[in-house]
């Protein structure tokens, strides 16, 4: 953790953290390996989004990406994200995981600033 990523959500209604230079080319791979750590002492709904470029083409529309909320608890966590949960999210078209554009992270309205930090952000098999 001591190369981690350091997150402060501003209050806000959407507040996020977008990654855009990534490797683009999933293909190859299983799953989306994540580790967060939440320093508050109450779980926290964090929000991952991945959408490729056609997803960008085609005007942002919530039903064309990958969105999953996940409850992190306090400290330390490690998520794993099925890639073809991934490359079957849009709802009329497969994703192209082959141009992967972006991984977002957000939250819903927070009424104060809220940390967490990124770490172990890796492309898995098996």
């Amino acid at each position: 953790g001591r190369q981690s990523l350091q997150v402060v959500y501003l209050a806000g209604t959407f507040p996020d953290v977008t990654l855009r230079e990534l490797r683009g080319d999933w293909m190859a791979y299983q799953y989306l390996h994540v580790s967060v750590f939440n320093t508050l002492n109450i779980p926290l709904m964090i929000t991952i989004k991945i959408y490729d470029h056609d997803h960008l083409y085609r005007g942002n529309h919530f039903g064309d990406r990958f969105d999953r909320e996940i409850m992190i608890q306090p400290g330390w966590n490690d998520m794993d994200i099925a890639l073809d949960d991934v490359k079957n999210a849009p709802a009329d078209r497969v994703m192209d995981m082959e141009h992967i554009a972006g991984l977002s992270f957000f939250i819903e309205k927070n009424q104060q600033p809220v940390v967490i930090y990124l770490d172990d952000i890796r492309l898995a098999n098996g």
